[in-house]
């Protein structure tokens, strides 16, 4: 299944975090970012996937029975979130301690971050 490629609604504000990463760090940054970015666009489509069939499916097992499991996108978003949250510490980990960090709505709705 291909994915639109939009970028997320923060995409300004993590490039406004980037850019107040020192120099010789700022590399580092720029392609966190961009992991970021793709993790979160990942994040909506498998959120999306859930929403739509549930956090729990009906499949049918190697012995021909029906059997209820875990969605594979809940199990993918689960992991995922952890692994993109981690992502957002370990970016505002780079800032400087004077540095002003953007004011992110959206950023802090989907992370829980403050």
């Amino acid at each position: 299944m291909a994915r639109a490629k939009k970028k997320p609604s923060f995409a300004k504000q993590l490039k406004e975090i980037v850019n107040e990463i020192p120099e010789e760090q700022r590399v580092f940054g720029e392609k966190l970012a961009a992991e970021i970015e793709w993790m979160a666009g990942t994040l909506t489509e498998l959120k999306n996937i859930v929403d739509e069939q549930g956090a729990v499916i009906t499949t049918t097992n190697g012995n021909g029975f029906e059997v209820m499991t875990e969605n594979p996108a809940q199990k993918s978003y689960n992991t995922m979130i952890k692994n993109y949250t981690a992502a957002i510490k370990q970016l505002t980990g780079f800032l400087p301690e004077s540095a002003e960090v953007p004011e992110l709505d959206e950023f802090q709705k989907l992370t829980g971050l403050k």
